[in-house]
């Protein structure tokens, strides 16, 4: 979508009318007047909220006393995880079949495919113990995959499955979305699904979670698996896919993440908040954070990392210590336990073989398999042999041909009759919403998007002028301001005053900083009502735009995520303080009009909606596709800054300015 002030054409034609110095204008409008450091203040201003609310997150379970505290404690955060997720779909029949078999040293693999929910299909490898060896029924540990787009496939996946089996306990191990035989479009990663489905109120992490709990439902039909004995590990996306499914299914009995598990305050700080289904929208305002999902389960879990992970070993370790002390605490020290080793992030041999160990004690009762010896464990990480050199000795899967055992003819579900991929399930649950909403009344529209996007009046700001103020172009005042909140985070915001003005105040703002926009403050001042013009960054742009890489908009976004609430909501709010600020230096009870630029068309659409007795009119110009085109066209995602959670099943952006 495309939409550009009909204004701008009476811009050219008052050119005649009125002198203006252009380049002047342009260069009072981009001089910098706050300290350099304020390009980190968005990102400054979010973390330290965020990192109270995960400190706080932590200390609750220290609070507990008893266990009967604890149990409801935990069962609380499990319904919360699952109504933040959206709720759980309806069982749809698995449709299972097996496709075909492979033997290895000790195992059987059999492909299989199952369908999540109708016409999605699933595909993945059931690996079974020598049943001469080993008699079922079996435990049966669900093996998700990290983010590889081999999926199931991968070296690594195999070699646990066939580990697991060998141990006597049967492994499923099955393709996420987008990856393996589900993989269908180069380029389409979990991060576009999840921006899409968080605006159709069908987050990424119920998608994935919803695979792993049918993966549970298919093992619990076979006659050689024993339902009360079902574990999880995984490692990367994998460790993510472990923690969230040992939290949300209670028919998991042991699990064990690897490469994950850290704290919320260590990753955003760090590393940035990673891909969408590692973040449950407002987990940290209900208190579950990366200590909760090993606590939250109530059962056996072990934790695994290496020195050497992107994800943050000293989270790691704060968070085990949390784990540890509210175990110590309420009377099972015994369930849980950690293992680390030297080394990137993946799943080494020492860590791989104490998971083994770890559902060898809790699934078979082995006895003799714990407790771990972290030491003696990692000499298998250099122990080299010459039969199974780099750890992979499942024959299933070479290097050359990384497909693994292929449920599909061709290596991709969509080849398969009446298989759907999950866009395509993203796109009829938009039809459906789209089909089914009605009109909402102007007072519903209000506390709709207020609700949805979270947005808040913002309280009393202190409006602080910094320098003196300067002259331009013979007939404009240029004053600028620090429009400060409670926390010390500001607004950059700088204000021209025509000598003979005339017209309510203009709020200008766009997504590239203020220079940007020198067309529509030209456009306020020298128009028809001759208005004053504030133009102003809003949170994360601008000045205010951080150029760490970990602590970039989208970053800021998924914080805000976290904490239950939107950068859209945020944004929303500040318009509404540059507007008071306004009418104060004004003393006017008027609306604002407001011209947006580029992105900033969509929390400004919001505010307008939010608070139409504040703000307006609206204009716009070269806005962003509206969430509908972002949803059914294959390239539109829209960045996670943009997007409210759920919205859609109610309203598209556009349409709170028509």
């Amino acid at each position: 979508m495309k939409k550009t002030l009909v204004a701008g054409c009476c811009l050219l034609a008052v050119g005649s009318a009125f002198a203006y110095d252009k380049a002047a204008i342009e260069a009072a409008l981009d001089k910098k007047f706050m300290p350099q450091d304020t390009e980190m203040s968005t990102w400054c201003s979010t973390f330290r909220r965020l990192e109270a609310m995960d400190k706080a997150a932590d200390e609750s379970w220290g609070k507990l006393k008893t266990v009967e505290e604890y149990d409801a404690h935990r069962l609380k955060l499990r319904k919360k995880l699952i109504d933040a997720i959206g709720g759980l779909p309806e069982r749809c029949p698995l449709n299972a079949k097996v496709i075909k078999k492979a033997k290895g040293d000790g195992w059987l693999a059999e492909a299989v495919t199952f369908e999540s929910v109708p016409g999605v299909l699933v595909t993945a490898n059931l690996f079974r113990p020598d049943s001469v060896k080993f008699k079922p029924p079996y435990p049966a540990v669900i093996v998700s995959c990290g983010h590889d787009t081999r999926g199931k496939g991968a070296l690594a996946y195999n070699r646990m499955a066939a580990m697991m089996a060998k141990a006597g306990m049967a492994a499923f191990v099955y393709d996420p979305m987008e990856q393996g035989e589900r993989r269908h479009r180069p380029g389409i990663w979990h991060d576009v699904v999840g921006v899409r489905g968080i605006m159709l109120g069908a987050h990424s992490a119920l998608i994935r979670i919803w695979d792993g709990m049918r993966a549970i439902d298919y093992v619990e039909t076979r006659q050689e698996i024993d339902k009360a004995r079902i574990g999880c590990c995984g490692s990367s996306g994998g460790g993510t896919m472990t923690s969230l499914m040992m939290t949300a299914d209670g028919r998991i009995k042991a699990a064990a993440p690897s490469c994950y598990i850290t704290s919320l305050r260590e990753l955003c700080d760090h590393m940035g908040p990673q891909d969408m289904e590692q973040n449950i929208y407002g987990q940290l305002a209900f208190g579950l954070n990366h200590a909760g999902y090993v606590l939250t389960p109530g059962i056996p879990v072990l934790q695994c990392g290496t020195y050497n992970d992107f994800f943050s070993y000293t989270g790691f370790i704060e968070s085990h210590r949390v784990v540890e002390n509210a175990a110590r605490k309420l009377g099972f020290s015994d369930r849980h336990a950690f293992i680390d080793a030297p080394g990137p992030h993946r799943w080494m041999e020492s860590t791989r073989t104490a998971t083994v160990n770890w559902f060898r004690y809790w699934l078979r009762g082995e006895k003799d398999a714990l407790p771990l010896d972290r030491h003696a464990l990692r000499t298998l990480d250099f122990a080299w042999d010459p039969k199974t050199f780099v750890g992979y000795d499942t024959g299933l899967v070479t290097k050359d041909d990384e497909s693994g055992c292929w449920a599909t003819p061709t290596g991709s579900t969509l080849d398969v009759p009446g298989s759907k991929d999950i866009l395509d399930a993203l796109r009829e649950r938009l039809a459906a919403l789209e089909n089914a909403r009605r009109p909402l009344t102007a007072a519903e529209r209000q506390a709709k998007v207020r609700g949805l996007a979270r947005i808040s009046d913002p309280g009393k700001i202190k409006a602080i002028r910094i320098g003196e103020d300067e002259r331009v172009g013979g007939d404009l005042t240029v004053e600028r301001y620090a429009l400060v909140f409670e926390d010390g985070y500001a607004l950059p915001a700088a204000l021209f005053i025509p000598d003979d003005a005339r017209g309510a105040p203009y709020v200008i703002t766009g997504d590239a900083g203020r220079r940007a926009t020198i067309d529509w403050v030209l456009y306020a001042l020298y128009g028809p009502d001759r208005s004053p013009a504030l133009a102003v960054d809003l949170a994360a742009w601008g000045d205010l735009r951080c150029n760490v890489k970990e602590r970039k908009e989208e970053c800021v976004a998924v914080m805000y995520y976290l904490m239950g609430e939107t950068l859209v909501g945020r944004r929303a709010s500040e318009l509404f303080c540059c507007v008071d600020f306004l009418r104060e230096r004004f003393g006017t009870a008027e609306r604002c009009p407001v011209i947006a630029c580029g992105r900033a068309a969509i929390p400004v659409a919001h505010a307008a909606a939010a608070d139409p007795k504040r703000i307006g009119p609206v204009s716009m110009r070269d806005v962003p596709k509206s969430w509908h085109d972002s949803v059914t066209i294959v390239d539109g995602t829209p960045p996670m800054a943009d997007v409210v959670p759920g919205a859609l099943e109610f309203y598209d952006w556009p349409e709170l300015v028509k």
